[in-house]
């Protein structure tokens, strides 16, 4: 009777023992398989960026951005170069600098510069009403954008000028942050991308 109940639990364990075997496989499989689609995502990050004025969520991989984002930050950045005060413009230059890629930051620092001084001495201000907004790819991954709109320049409280300029900037992403990498005026605001 003893070797009886013996026998029922060696078969019993053995069952057990099976059964732990194969969790055990389905386990490792399950491991493997989650190995291997994370080496399949490496690389492949999209930083998703929520803007001050949230309409729409984007997205930032390595190599692309999304449409809209670029849109959103060539008006956000002429409106940091563009409407400027004598108190303003040292704090814009500052935060307009932030944005700029370092192959280029003192070049572009030298204009704002330029600007910020001749402001501050005139005691000038100059605001930006934009009218359009342009993207174009130009066969390199990340797309350039202008942005057109009237320029309207005062020299204390009198109007001194109103003139048509389109901005055309181009970008770089290095580690998922957008960086400025060309900041210029277009010779002609109907045909901006042909500068």
């Amino acid at each position: 009777m003893k070797r009886e109940k013996y026998k029922s639990k060696v078969a019993a364990l053995m069952g057990t023992q099976a059964m732990m075997r194969y969790a055990l496989g389905a386990a490792v499989v399950v491991n493997l398989a989650l190995i291997v689609a994370l080496f399949q995502l490496a690389g492949n990050t999209k930083t998703v960026v929520v803007p001050p004025n949230i309409d729409d969520p984007f997205w930032i991989t390595q190599e692309e951005v999304d449409r809209k984002y670029i849109e959103s930050l060539g008006m956000f950045l002429v409106s940091l170069g563009y409407n400027v005060t004598p108190s303003s413009i040292e704090y814009q230059t500052e935060y307009f600098m932030e944005w700029v890629h370092p192959s280029v930051h003192g070049e572009l620092r030298s204009d704002m510069v330029r600007l910020a001084n001749r402001i501050t001495r005139e005691n000038a201000s100059m605001y930006f009403s934009p009218i359009r907004v342009e993207v174009d790819r130009g066969g390199e991954g990340i797309p350039r954008v202008a942005v057109t709109g009237d320029v309207t320049r005062k020299v204390g409280r009198r109007e001194t000028s109103t003139e048509r300029v389109s901005v055309v900037m181009s970008f770089t992403v290095v580690g998922g942050r957008v960086y400025l990498t060309r900041y210029i005026e277009a010779e002609d605001p109907n045909e901006p991308f042909e500068t």
